[in-house]
């Protein structure tokens, strides 16, 4: 009697740890199949993050763009059709009036320093200096972000920084330097440069 109880708990045991040993595989099987759902919804998430921030970002891009578009289209009709001049306004940091009064400082300052120009076009610019012995001839401009670029017909260029206020477009002062010495340069408008330009003889 006693062996036969012996022998119901025993089989009662191995019942029991076969039981627990399915629970235990099925539990770890149910744990493995939600892991790679976590990690799909993660990598999901991650890819949406990235798209949101790429596309803000060409957004922003397409603003700064778009505004930059307008700004040299602005700029395009403050020049098309008006004339200006390049105007030398000091030498070494000293108005070239006062400038040319000191010994040793160049005397055709004034008359050097200046040119004129007339916008024809979007593209087309002509040019002259002082004196009718400086004849007319046809350059070409493009206008960056902030900067006008004048290429004379010789090949020579200079550029021109602006900036744009409202409905406002301002020609900024600029300094270059050469032969150790420096020259500030104003770019100003001039009603009268197409007519100046025009009574020269063209020599292109």
């Amino acid at each position: 009697m006693q062996n036969k109880i012996y022998t119901i708990l025993a089989t009662a045991a191995v019942t029991i740890v076969a039981v627990v040993g399915v629970l235990y595989y099925i539990g770890d099987q149910n744990s493995s199949d939600h892991h790679p759902q976590k990690e799909e919804r993660s990598s999901s998430s991650s890819q949406e993050s990235s798209s949101s921030s790429s596309s803000s970002e060409k957004s922003d891009d397409d603003a700064d763009d778009n505004s930059d578009d307008d700004e040299i289209k602005q700029v395009q009709a403050a020049l098309i059709g008006n004339g200006f001049d390049l105007r030398l306004t000091d030498y070494d940091g000293v108005p070239v009036e006062e400038a040319m009064k000191k010994p040793g400082s160049p005397q055709n300052l004034v008359h050097d320093g200046i040119k004129q120009f007339y916008f024809q076009d979007d593209h087309v610019v002509r040019h002259t200096g002082l004196g009718m012995y400086v004849g007319g001839a046809t350059g070409h401009y493009q206008i960056q972000p902030n900067k006008l670029i004048i290429t004379y017909a010789g090949g020579a260029s200079f550029t021109v920084p602006y900036n744009v206020d409202g409905d406002n477009v301002n020609f900024e002062p600029w300094t270059t330097s050469g032969d150790g010495h420096s020259y500030t340069y104003n770019f100003v408008s001039d009603p009268n440069a197409k007519a100046y330009i025009d009574s020269k003889p063209m020599q292109d």
